[in-house]
């Protein structure tokens, strides 16, 4: 439990840092590569409305089973923290966490069987809205 505490709380953190990063001017080179090291992908999840408790569990589920889709390090999904400063964004009904090799391994993710039937039977039938943050980590050798 306190892992998953953990995960949630980084979550609220990143939706913070990532609101503040809005205002910042946008640098000259914006892609990944595989120099970035380790990659996280936060998914923002609307859902629509009279979406019931099954579908965000199922989201939660095939969330989980997308750390069988390589290079994926780990795999996580929850419900928003409320929060009523100004500078989190808590209006979302589920988010995932989910963090890469690198930059490769994400790209492939996107194309892989496991993530597009997840999409195509999950998530489309449940979500109204999306909203998708990339970052990539490079750590100094």
């Amino acid at each position: 439990m306190p892992k998953r505490c953990c995960l949630l709380f980084l979550c609220a953190l990143l939706l913070s840092l990532l609101s503040a990063c809005c205002a910042m001017p946008p640098e000259p080179e914006r892609g990944l590569s595989s120099r970035d090291g380790v990659v996280y992908h936060f998914v923002a999840i609307w859902l629509e409305e009279g979406a019931d408790a099954a579908q965000r569990a199922a989201i939660v589920e095939a969330t989980r089973g997308f750390t069988d889709i390589p290079g994926v390090l780990f795999a996580e999904a929850g419900r928003a923290i409320p929060d009523e400063r100004p500078v989190v964004v808590s209006d979302y009904d589920v988010g995932v966490l989910i963090a890469f090799n690198n930059a490769h391994a994400l790209r492939a993710y996107q194309t892989h069987p496991l993530h597009q039937a997840a999409v195509r039977e999950v998530l489309g039938p449940a979500a109204a809205k999306i909203r998708v943050y990339d970052f990539g980590v490079a750590h100094a050798e």
